[in-house]
């Protein structure tokens, strides 16, 4: 028994493998990725720290936190790599499973803050973003750290410690403001009213109503879902979103319980520091770009999305709740636990806030019209802070005991899918990248998952950390095959290697579109040129000129009617990148072999 204790320990410790092992190897190769590695490495070639440029093209959609630390990361390191890019995010992963189990560990004991860091520390979507260099684990870091802070700030039994406590959570709503802009605040909104529950003295006052008027704004927001799907027009407000905000502040400002001058108190040192620190930053905008430019901005990446979506970020209001089992595996298929009125009763104060400020956060989200995923990733650690005493038990649980049904079958169900699910993908792996290194790396961890759960089945006590084991070795799977898929051709590392060498030699190089992961290759900012008329100039002229591009631009060359095809010196890449030239690669620049012969042949693919 003395090893079963100590069993949990010791896989915990596995976690920092999981955010760090193979960081670097994978390729920078999707926008969403680009849009964050590539403006910290021009900050330092160009040494404007306040508005952030992709290509040289000044790029604000989001505020320039995560790019001033990756631009640390980059000089401390010496080099713009992928592993550089992406180590303050690994960072702030391992941060927030650490902070998951210290601060939540006297509140809710031990073994259950232990499973708690332990469920986000192997849950795959949460392992997934923190291994890219994006800002949604740091905002989540951020947003739990500011929500604890305020929570003990409410609890704090002197206004003087209320107040201290207040002011740290707005150091780290301000972190989130400057990763996010205003998007952190609707997750503090909805702790003020999870704490206005639990605070309460008759908290049925608050919940008995909100649920009502939470299905009321369910069938509004399906309804206007409805409406847009068959094409009849977009509301130019977000009604259900208005409805669930305004009728959960009104219940919560009126049925508060005595603690509401003490969170009023907290809530107004939370918002006023976090805006007064992030302020800085945006007056430098306003006084470089203008107040209307900053305004349309505001309106185009946060208001407007709060009632239109495009055809790539749309979904119905069931969109996160439905996706939950599938993001967080094994672990989301117990969030209904969170719903669960008897642990309700028997826990304590810390699960019903958390429980509630999840909830309230993803319902909050569901009436957004802009929707993807990773809005909701914040209210991930609440979510665990509830079921991790629940996984605990079930980790505890010894032959003989007394076993509740759900239990039994939830046991059977995700030990025989972490059995199949490791054989599975490294099955589909070594069919789909015939590699012998990483075939035996992907077998050697699908044998440990599946024979750590089979040889656990009659240990009930064991099987719970085995089932762990197996989540976290399938995630390393995932991740090892991505990152050997994702260089080679499927990079845009040599294309655009070869064009920024050119254009710092002083090279005419220009390109049709840059994309930000390409961008972040290329060391150097590549003019954008598509005029069909100078491109002809320039092809037939006598200057050596190279010219970038990809598949859906072939065609437009083709048509120039150039003296000559251009030669195909580089590519194509994933994306049909290629490097065109009416000269050869001069001396000093090497590329690697083109991907086919000639532009005829690039055409005809």
């Amino acid at each position: 028994m003395r090893f079963d204790k100590i069993l949990p320990w010791l896989l915990l410790a596995l976690i920092p493998s999981a955010f760090f092992f193979d960081l670097g190897r994978g390729d920078i190769v999707t926008s969403n990725e680009g849009q964050r590695a590539a403006p910290p490495a021009e900050m330092l070639r160009s040494g404007a720290y306040v508005i952030p440029t992709i290509n040289g093209q000044d790029y604000l959609k989001k505020p320039p936190l995560l790019y001033w630390v990756i631009a640390g990361a980059y000089r401390a390191s010496g080099v713009v790599s992928p592993l550089s890019a992406r180590l303050p995010t690994a960072l702030c992963g391992l941060i927030l499973v650490l902070a998951c189990y210290g601060l939540s560990r006297r509140a809710i004991g031990g073994p259950a803050a232990v499973w708690a860091a332990f469920g986000i520390g192997t849950s795959f979507y949460v392992l997934e973003r923190s291994r890219l260099a994006q800002l949604d684990i740091p905002l989540t870091l951020a947003v739990f750290l500011c929500i604890m802070a305020l929570y003990a700030a409410w609890q704090a039994p002197s206004r003087a410690r209320t107040a201290g406590l207040a002011i740290l959570a707005g150091v780290a709503l301000a972190a989130g403001i400057l990763l996010k802009g205003p998007v952190p605040l609707l997750f503090v909104w909805a702790a003020w009213v999870a704490h206005s529950v639990v605070a309460s003295g008759a908290p049925h006052r608050i919940l008995e109503p909100g649920i009502r008027l939470t299905g009321a704004a369910f069938a509004v927001a399906l309804a206007i879902h409805a409406v847009e799907s068959f094409g009849l027009g977009v509301l130019p407000f977000p009604a259900a979103l208005a409805l669930y905000a305004c009728a959960l502040s009104f219940l919560a400002l009126r049925h508060g319980g005595p603690r509401s001058a003490r969170r009023a108190l907290g809530l107004a040192l939370c918002l006023a520091t976090g805006l007064a620190l992030s302020a800085p930053w945006a007056a430098a905008v306003v006084a470089l770009k203008g107040w209307p430019y900053v305004q349309d901005l505001l309106h185009a990446e946060s208001l407007e999305r709060t009632y239109s979506a495009s055809a790539i970020n749309s979904g119905s209001p069931l969109y996160y709740i439905l996706a939950l089992p599938l993001l967080l595996p094994p672990w989301g298929t117990l969030f209904p636990l969170a719903c669960s009125p008897k642990r309700w009763r028997q826990r304590g104060e810390l699960y019903r806030f958390s429980a509630l400020c999840f909830g309230v956060s993803v319902l909050l989200f569901s009436f957004i019209a802009g929707k993807e995923y990773e809005y909701v990733l914040p209210a991930f650690p609440f979510l665990f802070l509830c079921i991790g005493a629940d996984i605990a038990r079930m980790a505890r649980r010894v032959p003989g005991d007394a076993q509740p049904r759900w239990e039994r079958t939830w046991l059977a169900a995700m030990g025989g899918l972490l059995i199949v699910a490791p054989v599975g993908a490294a099955l589909y792996i070594s069919l789909d990248q015939p590699s012998l290194s990483l075939a035996l790396r992907v077998w050697t961890m699908a044998a440990v998952a599946a024979g750590a759960l089979l040889g656990t089945w009659r240990r009930p006590n064991r099987r719970m950390v085995c089932l762990a084991l197996a989540a976290l070795l399938t995630c390393q799977m995932v991740f090892s095959s991505r990152a050997h898929l994702y260089s080679g051709k499927n990079s845009y590392q040599n294309v655009a290697l070869t064009a920024g060498a050119l254009s710092r030699q002083g090279r005419l190089v220009e390109a049709a579109e840059i994309r930000p992961a390409f961008a972040f290759y290329t060391g150097a900012e590549i003019p954008i040129e598509r005029d069909s008329e100078r491109l002809a100039e320039k092809f037939n002229g006598e200057a050596p000129y190279y010219y970038v591009l990809g598949g859906r631009e072939y065609a437009k060359i083709s048509e120039l009617g150039l003296r000559q095809a251009p030669q195909v010196l580089q590519g194509p890449d994933r994306k049909g990148t290629v490097l065109l030239g009416n000269a050869p690669l001069p001396p000093g620049v090497s590329g690697a072999v083109p991907g086919v012969e000639n532009f005829e042949a690039l055409l005809a693919q």
